[in-house]
């Protein structure tokens, strides 16, 4: 938050408003239940900057993903347009 040069209030006055646009309708109550839960997930938020990783989990993470059959038979010519 320092790059960006804001500061806590700076940082949920918008999204205060977008949740007041978003569930004012559904009463004061709604918004403001919505604005603690993201206000505790950014406080109780950590970041990890000592995990190292070994070996056996850096291939599980390139591991490619299996994919359901019809998925890997499906080309972009066979997928319907998005609406």
């Amino acid at each position: 938050m320092e790059i960006a040069d804001m500061d806590e209030k700076k940082l949920f006055a918008p999204i205060e408003a977008q949740l007041q646009a978003k569930f004012g309708a559904k009463g004061k109550q709604m918004v403001e239940d919505n604005l603690r839960i993201l206000r505790r997930a950014f406080n109780e938020i950590r970041q990890i900057t000592s995990r190292e990783l070994n070996l056996h989990h850096s291939r599980e993470l390139k591991h490619e993903i299996d994919l359901p059959v019809l998925l890997k038979l499906a080309t972009p010519a066979h997928t319907p347009p998005l609406p």
